[in-house]
């Protein structure tokens, strides 16, 4: 008898605690509360930049391979990226991002009980219950924000986040990332567009 178990479908979620401090936070959130553009990677300003670079490193080295093994010549950028305030008993249901490969959230506050991220099953049909909890039948796993905390994963990937039970404003960065070709052609062409707007 010949058994072959294939473990197809797998979506990487990737949890990344770093070293960044409180007075790294309060400078992001000074410096993007006085900036005049939308788009938070539009601000040339020292925090902004060093996160910015910090999560196009990490994306860049953790999630390349898993996005394509035989396509080397890409890079990712910013498409764009915001700055969320989730006042006490504010939640955000279910949603995707549309056509990024990769969505990534930087927790500036997360007092406890803020509301953690839920990650639906990307599976759609898929009752196998193997511990997780269900919301309404659906399938998710859960995510506890801290500050500092980088969490990314494929655009494709619906998600939710529970209501804020703290007494706090839980502060978050989010981000979708792209991709160009070695030539920068989409790249060229979406900083046209946005330049123009």
């Amino acid at each position: 008898m010949n058994i072959v178990r294939n473990d197809w479908w797998i979506t990487p979620v990737w949890e990344i605690q770093t070293d960044f401090d409180t007075q790294f936070n309060n400078n992001l959130l000074r410096e993007s509360n006085s900036s005049e553009h939308i788009n938070i990677w539009n601000n040339d300003t020292p925090t902004i930049n060093k996160l910015k670079e910090y999560t196009l490193q990490l994306v860049t080295e953790l999630a390349a391979p898993y996005i394509s093994q035989n396509f080397k010549d890409f890079k990712f950028w910013h498409t764009n990226g915001w700055i969320n305030y989730s006042v006490p008993g504010i939640h955000m249901p279910i949603h995707g991002h549309g056509g990024p490969k990769i969505v990534l959230t930087y927790y500036i506050k997360a007092p406890e009980n803020s509301g953690d991220l839920l990650l639906i099953d990307p599976r759609n049909g898929c009752d196998w219950d193997n511990g997780n909890d269900g919301l309404n039948g659906t399938k998710f796993q859960r995510i506890k924000p801290a500050e500092s905390k980088i969490v990314f994963f494929p655009g494709f990937l619906l998600h939710m986040v529970e209501p804020n039970k703290s007494d706090e404003v839980r502060v978050s960065l989010s981000t979708n990332m792209g991709t160009f070709d070695g030539d920068n052609v989409t790249k060229r062409l979406y900083d046209s567009l946005v330049e123009n707007a």
